[in-house]
């Protein structure tokens, strides 16, 4: 079986990391913090889950530790192959396993495989995460190892085929809890517990039985005989109790003449109250609520009275109400007539402001005038002037550009010329150079026209000489100058310029004749703006003089001051219309409403006077329907009368009451039969008996309470004589289940003993298999300096001074090498044919140089029969 890749959506820090492995060995090598030992975690938790998952702590509870960091799908996939087969597993976690998904896709057909189910590392690999990350699971300071029940029962499946070393830790641990439960020789141990107890309950039952039936005995005598003296005090009770009655009956009685004879008296006494009071009325007793309304009447005169005072006019008043009278006129004008006049006088001043605004002045007049003569009647639009002058404008740019482009154009005609001067003086100095050449050469063809280079060396002297008259002629022919874009189009650029400056001015010169306009450049755009100016000036005086002609053909404004006229002249006013209508409106109106409060404080004074007359006839008619002569202070008098009315009303129903009391009490009791009453023979006070009773009542209760401790008592040694005999059945019965335990006990050890001879037995087929095989593994690392030994346990030890001792006693180096040697040992012993792959996450940090040398070597070794995944942090240990 070998992992062929990996990818990580989301697993601690990594995230979107795909892996593909080697078939050999497949070296890891990052820096730290990179997420090694993260990748190597998610590959164990792939096959076989979170471990730890029941931590409270972050750290040690896998789920929580490797929950993404940066959120997202929490898992991945994980493509190997097994037994020839490809698959493809797919893991999502949640936040709890059964939260997860688990997929596992069979490559060759792309459809869920049930080869194995989620729990596949056990299936695969045939041991538990325990036993796997003891063995092929490898992790840096962890190297040490040891047997559990999954690795010997996966190589005790591969030796004899047989599943019964699985359980061995499971039963030697659950003879071993059980034995120390049970144990005899601790005082935690069952039958210890059991022996105690036994013992206890052996004396309980030597000194408990006779004991309890004595106190039963004494306890059963005392009890009656509180039973007696009870009875005794009951009936002595019984006679007192019938002795008070008696006297308390003679009591109720006496009390009874007593309250009658109060009751009478009650009731005669009310009634010459209520006479004297009755006699105080000549004729009816008024009711109380006729003197109250008559009382209100009263208070009502004093009101009205002060508003005689207040609304009563003064000599002044009653001459200005009189002269009021005589200017208006029935029917008054309303309030609303005269808002209505005050809006209308508003209205008419206005129109009269607004006349006297919009009319032109003499000035005005002549200045409309003079821009009509001076632009001919007519003129242009907004818009004409704003677009002339932007054209202007426009003349204006074009023009300054004219200059620069004329210096332009000259300075590229100069320097054309300058290059074609140039190229002349060139073809010059060649033609004198072939000239020289040749003169040259012919000096050499009259020295050597003889020998055989003479002729080549002649007719090169003719052709310099022909070159050199050639290039003299090129360059005394004058140059036909070359096509230059850059002026032409400078060119055009100016032509275009001129005709469009041209154009401008045209228009410039008709708009300007059309509006009696002097053409001046330099003051153009003045004119314009002067232009802008009385168009603006010329239609404000016509839209004034427009306003004003309608002003004055509106006939409203007369209508308006007839009503006014007529109304002030019917209501006897003044007509001066120099300051407008208004104010003479607003006057009337102020006398109107002083004439209004004057009238209105006049007929409130009558009402009042009239209220007070009647008030007053209305309570002189309630005392004479009564009889009841009137006096000056009518106020005082009725307070006199609502006072007495009350007192024998009061009194009234006192006696009716007392009388109804007297009534009642002489039916109910009977008057007749208390005259007959007698007093008892034998004097004695009811105290007398409350304190004799009180005695027998408490000396009662103290023995009923004796009374019922004894009883308790008997009920408690009652059940105390139960439990005894329960205590002698418990004894009995402990006894049976001591010699029951002491037999499982023997049984349990004898067990063990056997268990432990036969797992002993079973497992030591293999250990020469696994020492073989830690020393093949250990010699290649280099480990040549120590002997081992294995006992039947596959506990590893390390003979030193002729004593085995325990590799937890050597250093870190020593111990990770012993485990890795161990593991691989083990996983030799434990797989055949199917190799599995191997994890290792740094097992040689702890190495020093030689063993890690010896550590690469063992690698290379391994990665011949194995798949190695390793991690590391060192190029050392690549």
């Amino acid at each position: 079986m070998r992992i062929l890749s990996c990818h990580i959506d989301n697993f601690g820090k990594l995230q979107n990391k795909t892996y593909d492995f080697e078939k050999e060995c497949t070296i890891i090598c990052e820096e730290n913090g990179w997420g090694k030992s993260t990748l190597a975690a998610f590959l164990r938790v792939m096959l076989y889950g979170f471990m730890n998952e029941g931590k409270r702590d972050t750290y040690e509870n896998e789920r929580k530790r490797y929950k993404p960091w940066q959120k997202g799908v929490y898992g991945g996939s994980l493509c190997f192959e097994y037994c020839g087969t490809m698959y493809l597993l797919r893991r999502v976690f949640g936040d709890k396993s059964a939260e997860d998904e688990f997929h596992l896709i069979c490559q060759d057909t792309n459809l869920e495989s049930k080869d194995f189910t989620k729990n596949i590392g056990e299936e695969m690999f045939g041991i538990n995460a325990e036993a796997f990350v003891r063995t092929v699971f490898i992790t840096q300071n962890d190297c040490e190892t040891k047997t559990t029940d999954g690795i010997n029962a996966k190589i005790g499946n591969l030796a004899q085929n047989t599943d019964d070393i699985n359980n061995y830790e499971s039963a030697m641990k659950h003879l071993t809890d059980e034995l120390n439960a049970m144990t005899p020789n601790r005082k935690t141990g069952s039958i210890a517990r059991k022996k105690a107890r036994l013992a206890q309950l052996a004396a309980t039952l030597r000194t408990g039985e006779a004991s309890i039936e004595q106190t039963i005995q004494e306890t059963t005598a005392r009890r009656d005989k509180t039973i007696g003296e009870r009875e005794k005090l009951i009936e002595r009770q019984r006679l007192l109790l019938e002795k008070q009655n008696e006297i308390s009956a003679y009591k109720d009685l006496e009390a009874k003449q007593s309250k009658y004879r109060d009751l009478l008296e009650e009731y005669q006494r009310r009634e010459e109250e209520v006479k004297w009071y009755r006699e105080r009325f000549p004729g009816m007793v008024p009711k109380e609520s006729e003197i109250i309304a008559k009382q209100l009447l009263c208070q009502e005169n004093e009101t009205a009275e002060r508003e005689m005072e207040i609304y009563k006019l003064l000599p002044e008043e009653e001459q200005e109400l009189e002269a009021l009278c005589e200017r208006f006129l029935e029917p008054l004008p309303e309030r609303t007539e005269i808002e209505q006049l005050l809006e209308l006088a508003q209205q008419y001043d206005r129109i009269v402001v607004r006349q006297m605004q919009t009319q032109l002045t003499p000035d005005e007049s002549g200045l409309l005038k003079r821009l009509l003569e001076k632009y001919g009647g007519s003129f242009p639009l907004e818009t004409e002037i704003a677009q002339m002058s932007a054209r202007f404008r426009t003349y204006t740019q074009i023009f300054n550009l004219q200059g620069a482009k004329q210096l332009s154009m000259q300075t590229i005609e100069a320097v054309a010329a300058e290059k074609s001067k140039n190229s002349m003086r060139k073809w010059y100095i060649v033609g004198m150079i072939c000239g020289v050449v040749g003169i040259a050469f012919g000096g050499m063809a009259f020295a050597t026209l003889e020998t055989k280079i003479g002729v080549p060396i002649v007719l090169m002297s003719m052709v310099l000489g022909l070159v050199s008259g050639g290039l003299f002629l090129a360059g005394g022919r004058k140059k036909v100058q070359p096509p230059n874009p850059a002026l032409d189009r400078i060119r055009m650029e100016i032509a275009s310029d001129k005709e469009q400056m041209n154009q401008i001015l045209a228009d410039v010169e008709d708009f300007c004749q059309q509006y009696n306009l002097v053409y001046d450049e330099n003051s153009f755009l003045d004119d314009l703006r002067q232009l802008q100016s009385d168009i603006s000036r010329y239609q404000q005086l016509v839209d004034r003089q427009s306003e004003a002609n309608r002003i004055g053909e509106d006939n409203r404004s007369d209508e308006i001051r007839r009503r006014l006229e007529q109304f002030l002249l019917r209501n006897k006013e003044t007509i001066d219309t120099q300051n407008g209508f208004y104010p003479l409106l607003l006057r009337c109106k102020e006398k109107l409403k002083r004439f209004c409060q004057l009238r209105d404080k006049k007929e409130a004074y009558k009402l009042a006077y009239n209220r007070s007359c009647d008030n007053t006839r209305k309570v002189e008619s309630f005392l004479n329907q009564y009889q009841i002569p009137r006096e000056n202070d009518l106020r005082e008098q009725l307070s006199v009368m609502l006072k007495e009315v009350r007192e024998y009303e009061i009194l009234a129903n006192e006696r009716n009451r007392a009388k109804s009391l007297l009534e009642q009490f002489s039916e109910n009791e009977k008057i007749e039969s208390l005259s007959a009453i007698q007093k008892p023979e034998q004097e004695i006070s009811l105290e007398e008996l409350a304190d004799d009773l009180k005695v027998i009542a408490v000396r009662l209760e103290e023995l009923y309470v004796i009374g019922k401790n004894y009883e308790e008592r008997l009920e408690q040694l009652e059940d105390a004589m139960e439990e005894m005999k329960e205590t002698r059945l418990e004894h009995d019965a402990l006894q049976e289940e001591i010699q029951q335990d002491n037999l499982r006990y023997g049984l349990l050890v004898h067990t063990r003993d056997l268990l432990e001879t036969a797992k002993s037995s079973f497992t030591n087929r293999y250990t020469e298999p696994l020492m073989k095989g830690f020393h093949k593994y250990y010699d290649l690392i280099g480990g040549t300096d120590s002997e081992f030994q294995m006992d039947a346990n596959t506990n590893l030890q390390i003979l030193e001074g002729s004593l085995p001792r325990d590799p937890m006693f050597f250093s870190t180096g020593k111990r990770d090498l012993i485990g890795i040697c161990m593991r691989m040992a083990l996983v030799e012993a434990m797989y055949g044919e199917e190799k599995p792959f191997l994890i290792m996450d740094d097992p040689f940090v702890n190495l020093d140089e030689e063993r890690t040398r010896g550590g690469l070597a063992l690698l290379e070794e391994i990665a011949k029969r194995y798949q190695v995944i390793y991690f590391t942090c060192h190029n050392s240990r690549c």
